[in-house]
């Protein structure tokens, strides 16, 4: 058995995916490949202890909580395309990274170790007319997609392969660990075909390149997608009330994710209800357009794991974003130029 263990290791080990496993909320590191190592500008050989070894310095305080939280929770996250500003040899370089957190629970709940795999990607805040000369034949809109598919779906695919290879290797299993790996391959399944869905929803809606940081973006639309593809949404009493969506400016890459991560990091802090009803809604003030997602959750500001990304796309977009506790909302706010 333990022969198969470390052939398996040494296969991670080689992986072009990078792959770290924690075995602890304070984010001992268990195993590291050195693709893990290249990504944070790591050298080969390096003795790295906890996370905060890989990064010690920009934004290490920012991830390394939202990891502990996702440790805490027990549930999958997944970020695209998120900015880490690092040092590397000696100069400050921000890179685009993708994020698949899987934690491995135990029979009562509680994680027992966490895999996480990142994949760098390019910037989705780029200039927009590079964009346009860029993709000014159908030729490369289908490169640009097939890109894209071939890093998401590495993430996910790389949970499910370890999962199959750990299982395979183990010729005996208790019940309990049985359905554990073969829960996270399920959900790393579920997770492809999410990614697939949504890559296509999304390139049926390019229209002749004119996505613009200068237009104003149809939120109503990703809003109801979103929903549509959330699959907590139509189960028993689990609803969403959509209200008056008003259009917002800025990067549409950059607002589709705030909104999607908005609206799901509201649905899993309330995924142990039966019943709950989720509401957003948009008002105009003087210099802006304030959303409000109204969960009635009291403790979402303590439940809501992906707020620290919340927090940096809305700087991004020159907005805020903020808790009302009184009725466990989430308010974003959106300038108007």
């Amino acid at each position: 058995m333990k022969n198969k263990e470390t052939q398996m290791l040494g296969l991670l080990q080689k992986s072009s995916v990078a792959t770290v496993v924690y075995t602890s909320a304070t984010l001992d590191i268990g195993f590291i490949n050195d693709g893990m190592r290249a990504v944070f500008g790591r050298s080969v050989g390096d003795k790295e202890a906890r996370f905060s070894d890989l990064l010690p310095d920009g934004e290490q305080s920012i991830l390394g909580n939202l990891l502990t939280e996702i440790w805490n929770s027990g549930k999958p996250f997944h970020l695209h395309a998120y900015p880490i500003r690092m040092t590397v040899n000696g100069s400050l370089q921000c890179k685009y990274m993708d994020w698949n957190v899987q934690p491995i629970v135990d029979s009562e709940g509680y994680t027992e170790a966490m895999i996480h795999t990142v994949i760098e990607t390019s910037n989705p805040m780029r200039n927009r007319n590079s964009q346009q000369t860029d993709e000014t034949s159908s030729d490369a809109k289908l490169e640009k997609w097939s890109h894209a598919l071939s890093h998401d779906l590495r993430n996910p695919l790389s949970v499910a392969k370890l999962g199959m290879q750990y299982m395979r290797s183990r010729i005996q299993m208790t019940p309990e660990e049985h359905t554990k790996w073969v829960n996270m391959v399920i959900d790393a399944l579920q997770n492809l075909e999410k990614l697939i869905t949504d890559t296509v929803e999304v390139s049926r809606n390019i229209k002749n390149n004119q996505a613009d940081v200068n237009q104003d973006m149809d939120v109503a639309h990703w809003v109801h997608h979103i929903t549509n593809n959330n699959r907590s949404f139509g189960l028993g009493d689990k609803k969403m009330e959509i209200g008056t969506l008003l259009p917002v400016r800025g990067d549409s890459d950059v607002l589709y994710q705030v909104f999607s991560l908005a609206i799901q990091g509201a649905t899993q802090a309330l995924a142990a209800k039966s019943k709950f009803t989720i509401a957003i809604n948009s008002t105009r003030a003087d210099r802006e357009v304030i959303y409000t997602i109204n969960t009635d959750n009291l403790n979402l500001e303590k439940e809501l794991i992906c707020y620290p990304v919340l927090e940096k796309m809305m700087q991004e977009l020159n907005g805020k974003v903020s808790f009302h506790s009184k009725n466990g909302s989430i308010i974003l706010n959106f300038p108007i130029f």
